[in-house]
């Protein structure tokens, strides 16, 4: 079972990193942007699931990939079309994430049939397990992302133009390592201490939730260092 999980996994990275560069190499700047708000929802969505991984005594929340793969795109926008497009580009995914909240959420509003063994009553209980959003996940969720790209982007930018190790393969590898952090560390904090109507400790915060699943940022901070090389080589 967790030997399928795992291939599973491995045909997302590919599928989600392939994903971002032919949204590029097919749309340019508008591929990109439509890439990174397609996987700041689907992230949110797939953090519903909780997985088995090996190693890891805890249940793993799913949308790490993804929203790597998020953090790859915004990187590629940086260095193809400067920091103010990738800037534009989080202000874009997070009003269409938005609209897709509120139109979900309108939609679980809306009465189903009342028949309860109907095909049409079963979608709408599913609908309501699935997209109803609290408000304090919800908050954490946006101000993480927020908070994150904009650092991913900043870290990007001064590495790139300041630094010795200038490379956009270097670039993207810290920027992505160490926004994804933040990303993890404000949602956690935000989710599971202020907004928690019973906070838990901040110990079990960090080793559990923060920097228990780190190490599968970094092992995907590393690819993108690679496909990052695989890029320009290309271009």
């Amino acid at each position: 079972m967790i030997e399928n999980t795992v291939f599973l996994l491995g045909l997302m990275v590919l599928v989600a990193y392939g994903g971002s560069l032919a949204a590029y190499h097919l749309f340019g700047e508008k591929g990109l942007i439509s890439f990174q708000a397609m996987a700041l929802i689907l992230a949110n969505i797939q953090a519903t699931k909780a997985i088995l991984l090996p190693g890891f005594e805890e249940p793993v929340a799913m949308g790490t990939i993804v929203m790597m793969a998020s953090f790859f795109a915004s990187d590629l926008l940086n260095e193809t079309y400067g920091p103010h497009n990738a800037r534009r580009a989080i202000w874009i995914s997070l009003g269409l994430y938005l609209l897709f909240v509120i139109l979900t959420q309108l939609t679980i509003f809306i009465p189903a049939v009342p028949e309860t063994e109907s095909f049409f009553h079963q979608s709408h209980t599913a609908m309501t397990h699935l997209f109803t959003v609290g408000p304090a996940l919800f908050l954490a969720s946006v101000t993480a992302y927020v908070i994150s790209q904009y650092l991913d982007i900043w870290v990007y930018r001064h590495i790139r133009d300041g630094s010795f190790f200038k490379s956009p393969q270097t670039s993207g590898f810290v920027s992505s390592a160490l926004g994804s952090l933040v990303d993890s560390f404000v949602f956690s904090f935000l989710a599971w201490y202020v907004f928690a109507a019973q906070p838990l400790p901040l110990t079990t915060i960090l080793q559990t939730y923060v920097f228990g699943t780190y190490i599968i940022r970094l092992i995907l901070s590393f690819f993108q260092y690679g496909l990052m090389w695989f890029f320009l080589k290309q271009d």
